[in-house]
């Protein structure tokens, strides 16, 4: 039968090393707990990270509250962003968020420039232009992205881009009216009738499906234009029909076939 044998007692100097060796591994631990303490509390309490500033810059700013509460719900949603309170300069990120329509139909695009030096946060608010007024249904000021961002009233007249759009659908704040080629064809069929020099009071589209658009001139023939065809085929063409003792005679010219005009 095998009898354990008794560990030695430590001598005096054993022991007051042991004790030298507890007692760093103390002072090393409480002096990383006062490390992450202090870190903690400059980043999340002290001053020294807080944000002094939110500045916005562009014309005619919509709802600036709106917008930073905007900001600070998506930049919440981030994992990374979810221990920071909006106050706290690593709570912003740099930021482009182009299209917000679904919130912010009239604006174009959402810009966010943090500086941790100066503890401030730049929101630059790109708005929409108005390009035209879209009549479908509804009647709604359109940008040249053909979003359409703001009510507008029926007018008439002289205004080049009003656009009215018998189909009996109708367009909601935020709808995109056209987009492609056919959002193309159609700023390249108002340029060329302002490259032209050529009055009308508007353009119309009795059935969208048909992909056609009228310009209604005031002294002059409808011209019927395709959208899914360039119309800068016919800018020399039409342009000698205009100078030419014809053009108030006419009833119409069709530039819907790619490279051939028809007129009467």
């Amino acid at each position: 039968m095998l009898v354990k044998a008794k560990s030695r007692p430590l001598s005096s100097l054993e022991q007051r090393r042991v004790f030298g060796e507890r007692l760093k591994l103390t002072v090393l631990f409480l002096v990383f707990l006062g490390v992450v303490a202090s870190i903690v509390y400059l980043i999340f309490l002290s001053a020294f990270f807080k944000v002094k500033s939110i500045q916005f810059s562009g014309d005619g700013v919509l709802s600036q509250p709106d917008i930073t509460a905007f900001l600070e719900k998506r930049l919440g949603s981030y994992p990374s962003k979810a221990i920071f309170n909006p106050d706290r300069i690593f709570f912003w990120s740099n930021l482009d968020i182009k299209k917000p329509r679904d919130i912010f139909p009239e604006i174009a695009e959402i810009k966010v420039q943090r500086s941790l030096f100066s503890r401030s946060v730049t929101i630059a608010v790109t708005e929409r232009e108005k390009f035209g007024v879209w009549c479908e249904g509804s009647c709604f000021w359109i940008d040249k992205e053909g979003i359409a961002f703001s009510s507008a009233p029926e007018t008439d007249g002289t205004l080049v881009s009003f656009v009215k759009v018998s189909n009996g659908m109708d367009t909601k704040l935020g709808d995109q009216v056209l987009q492609g080629d056919e959002l193309s064809n159609f700023l390249k069929s108002v340029q060329l009738i302002q490259d032209l020099g050529i009055s009308v009071m508007g353009f119309s589209v009795e059935d969208i499906k048909l992909k056609e658009i009228v310009a209604m001139t005031t002294l002059g023939p409808k011209i019927y234009f395709s959208l899914l065809v360039d119309p800068y085929f016919a800018k020399e063409t039409i342009q000698n029909i205009k100078s030419g003792p014809d053009w108030r005679k006419l009833s119409y010219i069709n530039l819907t076939v790619a490279g051939r005009v028809y007129k009467k």
